[in-house]
């Protein structure tokens, strides 16, 4: 059993629970499922084949158990405030969900197309979170999002002259997808524009 699995289990003759706190370089990436650490650059656990989270989002894991947080239901009911947080393709959506499940934040999707997946690129879902979660599933996406396209260790500086103002259609620099010049971000990878 690691060391973070002592700790979540009750284990308190091996450390206490502020010890475990301060012991989560929040510079590494830890498994979520066998609490394996690994360097800042990993993405993967080698044992379990999840995605790790960081070390500051297990830091924050664990100090929400030491202050008694009641665990989050991971069932939605229907008369829930809901929000949408996403729309695009229903792989990058079901790989969303499982994201957030992994940090017991349920999610939803939903489709507004009836006849699901029978038109060309597939369907597009709607992913919704309870409103109560939007925060803390809004930071979980962005980080992804940074990890999947490298945005974080990019300099975006200058980002905003890839557009011409001028034009009706603009191409997204990220993808090349053609738009209407004013929408705040691409429609179809979802690169923000305008801040």
């Amino acid at each position: 059993m690691g060391f973070l699995a002592r700790i979540f289990a009750g284990d308190k003759a091996s450390c206490s629970e502020q010890d475990a706190v301060l012991a989560i370089d929040i510079e590494m990436m830890y498994c979520p499922v066998c609490d394996e650490e690994y360097r800042g650059d990993m993405t993967h656990c080698v044992s379990c084949d999840v995605e790790l989270i960081t070390g500051e989002y297990k830091r924050s894991l664990l100090q929400q158990k030491m202050i008694g947080r009641a665990p989050r239901s991971m069932l939605l009911r229907d008369d829930e405030a809901m929000l949408t947080l996403q729309k695009g393709p229903m792989k990058e959506m079901k790989h969303l969900k499982t994201l957030l499940a992994r940090v017991e934040i349920p999610a939803r999707l939903l489709s507004d197309d009836p006849a699901l997946g029978k038109c060309c690129g597939g369907p597009q879902l709607y992913l919704q979170v309870r409103e109560t979660d939007r925060d803390e599933a809004s930071q979980i996406l962005h980080q992804d999002f940074q990890k999947s396209t490298h945005l974080a260790s990019h300099n975006l500086v200058g980002m905003d002259r890839a557009i011409d103002e001028g034009r009706r259609e603009n191409s997204c620099p990220a993808c090349g997808h053609l738009f209407t010049t004013g929408q705040p971000c691409c429609p179809d990878c979802g690169l923000v524009f305008s801040a």
